[in-house]
């Protein structure tokens, strides 16, 4: 299995991103906090792996197949939250 440097694309034809809350800690918490981000992005595409400023963010399966070859994998659920911004969007 290759690992390459994760990123995403920022514009309007880009891929989302979440913003995470910035009063819990990762280790410390059950689920975490986090909204779907237009700060910097515009894109509404919501990729393999998306940017959530310093915590790794990925699709379900995926981290099933990286926790395949690197057991010590530690993850916790995200709690999505709307913002009065994307109410009436679907993602």
């Amino acid at each position: 299995m290759k690992i390459y440097n994760i990123s995403s694309y920022v514009g309007k034809d880009g891929f989302a991103t979440l913003r995470p809350s910035n009063r819990q800690i990762i280790k410390k918490v059950n689920t975490m906090d986090v909204w779907w981000d237009d700060w910097c992005s515009g894109g509404a595409k919501i990729g393999d792996c998306v940017y959530c400023g310093a915590i790794n963010v990925c699709k379900g399966i995926i981290l099933e197949q990286l926790r395949g070859k690197f057991k010590e994998l530690k993850s916790v659920p995200l709690r999505f939250n709307e913002t009065e911004k994307n109410k009436d969007k679907e993602y």
